[in-house]
């Protein structure tokens, strides 16, 4: 019976039911779709004196043994978009610099890579790609490197290159409930502590940092540095109506960096 069943529950339309019942909704939305080309909803800062540095790999090329080039769609932190960027692989790999110059801006916000073949083909192969790569933040050029950190867009190989903006679909689930989530550390108040937060939805996305209240739009960004970051004990708890609010942090100790997840 499930055999049978299997098809239907994981279609657009079972996928759809199962979200509006809240019958084990799907965390991700491209884990059933027939082919596809994801990323992480990165975030940049040059805000404080940092730069952001992206280091990316030709995926195509190392798993299809197809050319591919890297295009990078960016954000300001209220999810407006930029700046496109399409970027060529040098011996399978890259590295991307994001300053003030980039962005035209000191600030933060997101963006997301995607690799796409070199050469449109009439008929390409079902590509099924995620994009999670390295992103580091450093002050003086020196940076603390960290991969993705939540699969936030994809899109339909199918789609054309400068379409891409205009096409990027949530790879997370956007129902609304309530969900905790506890970093798994505690913070000295001696240091210097950034939580960045970004929206791969196409709603708002609330949520309490130790009870502080936020709102990031739609394929935004949030960077709280210090404030009320951690209680008596260092502890964070943070509350959201998103399923996954998962934190870049930063710490920072006199000139020492160090970037990991929540």
């Amino acid at each position: 019976m499930k055999k049978y069943l299997r098809p239907l529950y994981t279609s657009k339309v079972g996928v759809a039911f199962r979200n509006f019942l809240n019958i084990r909704p799907p965390v991700f939305t491209y884990e059933h779709q027939a082919a596809y080309l994801s990323s992480d909803l990165f975030i940049w800062r040059t805000d404080c004196g940092f730069t952001t540095v992206f280091k990316a790999s030709d995926i195509l090329k190392k798993y299809y043994e197809i050319d591919s080039y890297l295009k990078l769609v960016i954000y300001d932190s209220a999810g407006n978009h930029i700046g496109t960027h399409d970027i060529e692989f040098y011996e399978g790999t890259l590295t991307f610099l994001i300053d003030k110059k980039t962005v035209g801006r000191e600030g933060h916000g997101t963006f997301c890579a995607i690799n796409l073949p070199a050469r449109r083909n009439l008929n390409p192969p079902t590509f099924n790609v995620i994009n999670r790569c390295y992103v580091g933040y450093g002050v003086n050029g020196s940076y603390s490197m960290v991969h993705g950190n939540l699969v936030g867009v994809w899109v339909d190989p199918k789609i054309p290159p400068d379409e891409i903006q205009y096409n990027l679909t949530p790879a997370a689930n956007s129902k609304r409930g309530k969900y905790t989530y506890m970093i798994q550390d505690s913070f000295s108040h001696s240091i210097e502590l950034s939580l960045m937060f970004s929206n791969p939805l196409k709603r708002h996305i609330k949520l309490k940092v130790n009870g502080q209240t936020h709102t990031i739009e739609p394929m935004g960004s949030l960077i709280q540095v210090n404030g009320h970051l951690y209680d008596r004990n260092g502890v964070v708890t943070i509350q959201s109506d998103f399923i996954f609010p998962r934190p870049l942090i930063i710490v920072k100790d006199g000139i020492f960096i160090d970037c990991h997840h929540g």
